[in-house]
């Protein structure tokens, strides 16, 4: 895709490290790349040097660095809309795992490389933050929805609660292991009717589920290199069926988004914001008006479902699930 962050080469900008200059963002900033540097020079240094590589990444998107040749109109248009974002909204499971200091050390490299326009936190929730962003979507008359993020390591699971409309919480369940190639299709059935089937009564018949893939228009996978490209050989109806059939629940649609889409929507901003997600590999999502989306509550909170978990202050408190 046109648009890859994956593939963004760091910039030649001035006081740059000059061996990270014109190297792809993934061979720097994916999960293999950041435990590659704890293993040679310990966690510490490591996680340091992790938040300068990620800083020189968004001063590079911010400034118009970018050292890569294509010049496609996509691409253009990408580099153009980069460079209009005040705010940097860190997320996905490397965020969560590395904390502040991943925002701290980003910061502070992009600022120093002249970057210091551009705001850079680390987002609330960050791990769940495609859950969020999915929950905000549903358009249900019902109290509640089930939301999942299948990634490239984990799947993330979860119910949302509404509130006079407002989205009020979500209740993590226990995270799995993201399939084999050999089992995406039974995979991606199982988990989203056996999330149905521990979810209220009145829960949302239309599923909107988060995916580590591009995805189209439609809502359906149209990403022949991710985990989940075989979904695309599944119609929309059978997939439906699928669910209904194992859940016992009336499934009515169950749609794809792209993971970083869905993140950008479980944040609010008032000015031209991103989130770029940190996990397997990069991801990034540009934040909307959010005039479609429900509100989120004050009190608003992401917690583990108790009586449904048996540790619930395991992968829910800190770092990424196995």
């Amino acid at each position: 895709m046109d648009a890859s962050l994956n593939r963004t080469r760091l910039g030649a900008l001035a006081r740059a490290e000059p061996d990270w200059v014109g190297q792809p963002a993934f061979g720097l900033l994916s999960r293999d790349a950041l435990v590659e540097l704890v293993a040679h020079l310990g966690e510490s240094v490591a996680e340091r040097i992790f938040g300068r590589r990620l800083g020189h990444l968004i001063a590079t998107l911010h400034l118009g660095g970018d050292m890569d040749a294509i010049e496609t109109e996509w691409r253009r248009a990408y580099r153009a809309h980069w460079r209009t974002i005040q705010q940097v909204w860190l997320a996905g499971g490397l965020a969560e795992r590395l904390g502040p200091g991943l925002s701290a050390g980003a910061r502070s490299e992009a600022d120093r490389l002249g970057a210091n326009r551009v705001s850079i936190e680390l987002a609330p929730y960050p791990s769940s933050l495609p859950l969020i962003g999915a929950a905000r979507n549903s358009q249900s008359e019902g109290a509640h929805a089930v939301v999942l993020d299948f990634g490239h390591t984990a799947i993330k699971r979860g119910v949302a609660t509404y509130q006079n409309t407002s989205l009020l919480r979500i209740e993590l369940l226990e995270p799995r292991r993201a399939p084999p190639a050999d089992h995406v299709i039974e995979t991606v059935i199982e988990e989203i009717a056996d999330t149905l089937t521990v979810a209220p009564e009145d829960v949302d018949p239309q599923v909107l589920v988060s995916l580590a893939s591009y995805v189209s228009p439609s809502g359906e996978p149209e990403d022949s290199h991710s985990l989940y490209a075989p979904l695309r050989t599944l119609a929309p109806a059978a997939l439906a069926d699928a669910v209904r059939q194992r859940s016992g629940r009336p499934v009515e649609r169950v749609r794809f988004e792209h993971d970083g889409t869905l993140a950008a929507a479980g944040v609010v901003s008032d000015v031209p914001a991103a989130v770029i997600m940190l996990g397997t590999a990069l991801g990034v999502g540009f934040v909307s008006s959010g005039h479609r989306l429900r509100a989120i509550a004050s009190d608003f909170n992401v917690r583990a479902a108790h009586d449904l978990v048996e540790d619930a202050t395991g992968p829910f408190t800190h770092g990424e699930p196995p």
